[in-house]
């Protein structure tokens, strides 16, 4: 699994908040604590697939789906967003979140924190598009740093333009 930083995570959360209406206002707050809380947020990773890790977040800006927010613990679905808040507060278990929103794969922003979910049965696993999605995560990561750049250069912020400076060179 891919280490992804915590800036681009928190990055992630507050674009995703700032364009995307999401159909459970708890699941909000939660957003919101995890950007206030380093130690948290250091234990998220974004997956597919939620349902099937020890400790998982679903998450959705569809109003049509039955269960907007889900939390799965120890095989136990739970929906109330405020019982789930205080056990990831309670508990420093890793936790798996996935985030439903549309063209959620064409967006750079959620592929550049996208990590693959290592609680997937291996059969489900597709080794042969491994390539290709590792190109197209590649393509994604650049233009989504490349925008960072650019966003930095207009607003004149030094600091995150050699921060997205040297994630380019990373890449």
């Amino acid at each position: 699994m891919t280490a992804v930083s915590l800036q681009d995570k928190r990055s992630f959360i507050e674009w995703f908040l700032a364009h995307h209406d999401l159909a459970l206002r708890e699941a909000v707050w939660i957003l919101n604590y995890l950007l206030t809380d380093d130690q948290t947020l250091a234990r998220i990773h974004f997956v597919e697939h939620s349902e099937v890790c020890p400790k998982g977040i679903f998450i959705t800006t569809e109003e049509d789906v039955n269960l907007p927010f889900r939390y799965y613990t120890e095989d136990v679905l739970v929906v109330d967003a405020e019982k789930a808040f205080h056990d990831i507060r309670l508990h420093e278990e890793e936790i798996y979140v996935e985030v439903l929103f549309k063209d959620a794969m064409k967006s750079p922003h959620y592929v550049a924190v996208l990590e693959d979910n290592p609680f997937m049965p291996k059969a489900e696993v597709d080794y042969g598009m491994s390539k290709l999605a590792e190109e197209l995560l590649q393509h994604n990561n650049k233009q989504h740093i490349l925008s960072a750049i650019d966003e930095a250069l207009d607003r004149g912020d030094a600091a995150a333009f050699h921060y997205w400076s040297e994630k380019l060179q990373q890449l």
